[in-house]
C-alpha cells in the first residue's frame, strides 16, 4: 500500500465517521424536539388543570423558578401540593407493583 492509498483509505474512513456523526446529530436533534414538544404540552396540560389542582399550582411555581420537577419528586419541595403528588405517585407505583406480582404468580 502506498502512502497515497493509505491517505485515501483514511479519508474514506473519516467520511464514514462524519456521515455517521451527522446522522446521529440529526437523530438527537429530532429527539430533543420531540421531548421539547412533549414537555411543553405537559406544561400546558398542568396549567390547564388536566392533572389536578396540585399540578396546576406546582407548574405555576415551576414557571416562576420556585421549584422544579426534580425537587417535587425527590422530596426537596415540602409544599402540601408536592406531598400530595408524591403520595399519588407512590400509591400508583405500589398498585402497579402489585399487579406485576400477580401476573408473575399467574405465570408460575
Amino acid at each position: 500500500m502506498t502512502l497515497q492509498d493509505y491517505i485515501l483509505t483514511l479519508r474514506a474512513e473519516a467520511d464514514k465517521i462524519k456521515e455517521k456523526t451527522e446522522k446521529q446529530r440529526k437523530k438527537n436533534d429530532e429527539e430533543k424536539q420531540k421531548n421539547k414538544d412533549y414537555y411543553e404540552q405537559l406544561r400546558r396540560d398542568r396549567i390547564n388543570g388536566k392533572y389536578g389542582v396540585q399540578w396546576q399550582k406546582l407548574q405555576n411555581r415551576i414557571d416562576m423558578g420556585q421549584t422544579s420537577q426534580r425537587d417535587i419528586f425527590s422530596g426537596e419541595d415540602k409544599s402540601i401540593e408536592a406531598q400530595k403528588v408524591r403520595e399519588y405517585r407512590d400509591k400508583n407505583f405500589l398498585s402497579l407493583r402489585k399487579k406485576i406480582e400477580e401476573e408473575k404468580n399467574k405465570e408460575q
